[in-house]
């Protein structure tokens, strides 16, 4: 159980952090919404530069800014580079993310990071690909859409009814944005002509439907059903992932690497 797999949680979420901890993970808050949340001891947040960051663990700022003090601050990018002064290190999101992701396959990004030991990766792994990531030699990976199919987490209806079309095709780029939305919905016009992500995005856990909710979401819903169905609990499913984390020497070999359309 090292915790070197991240699991990002809805805000509302905190009750699921216990569970994540018990499956040998590391839970993360997704606090970029409006409303800043309740996070546990033992879990991260993710947030936005200038706004709250609850709790006392590590910070993840999914925009560049100064990080948070007297915390660990993670900063999320789209391409490899150095780590900038003053921060933890990276989440490097591959073209495979949701939201503001790489024009490269994580895998590729990360071997080309610097400082791969100092690096999560974001870009919708499944269990062996994550083996690669830590042959690689990063620091963990980011979960951000692969347990969403688990009962636990009780996705609202207009989002399980995407997840449970999902294939390879249930994401798709918006003006630089990957997102989960489906292609005629009306948010994704007004994300075309300029309108800012995060404030499209406000309302997706409050009642926000896929029509009128920005869901910045990546290939890691084409997983989520099957992940969900083959190991039936969120707990069982992490535990699988952070299995495959300690056995990578085996795994790593067998992992794809899926070309996106």
């Amino acid at each position: 159980m090292s915790g070197a797999i991240r699991v990002l949680l809805p805000p509302s979420a905190g009750n699921l952090v216990a569970a994540v901890l018990e499956a040998g993970c590391t839970p993360v808050i997704d606090g970029t919404g409006p409303t800043p949340p309740a996070v546990p001891p033992g879990a991260w947040v993710r947030t936005r530069p200038g706004r709250p960051a609850p709790g006392t663990g590590p910070v993840i700022l999914a925009e560049y800014g100064a990080p948070v003090p007297d915390r660990p601050t993670w900063l999320e990018t789209a391409v490899p580079r150095e780590i900038p002064p003053g921060y933890a290190g990276l989440v490097l999101k591959g073209r495979e993310a949701g939201g503001f992701c790489g024009e490269e396959d994580g895998l590729a990004s990360l071997a080309a990071c610097p400082s791969p030991g100092r690096v999560i990766l974001d870009a919708g792994v499944g269990p062996d690909t994550a083996a690669a990531a830590a042959a690689l030699g990063a620091a963990g990976v980011l979960l951000v859409e692969q347990h969403l199919g688990c009962p636990e987490v009780g996705l609202p209806a207009g989002l399980r009814a995407i997840l449970e079309r999902s294939d390879d095709e249930i994401s798709r780029m918006v003006v630089g944005v990957r997102v989960a939305n489906p292609p005629t919905a009306a948010v994704l016009r007004r994300l075309a002509a300029g309108e800012d992500p995060w404030l499209l995005a406000e309302r997706l856990w409050d009642g926000g439907s896929s029509s009128d909710s920005l869901w910045m979401a990546g290939q890691g819903l084409a997983l989520a059903r099957e992940l969900a169905d083959r190991h039936g609990t969120l707990g069982a499913l992490l535990r699988a992932f952070d299995a495959a984390w300690a056995r990578w020497p085996t795994t790593a070999r067998r992992a794809p690497v899926r070309p996106l359309g």
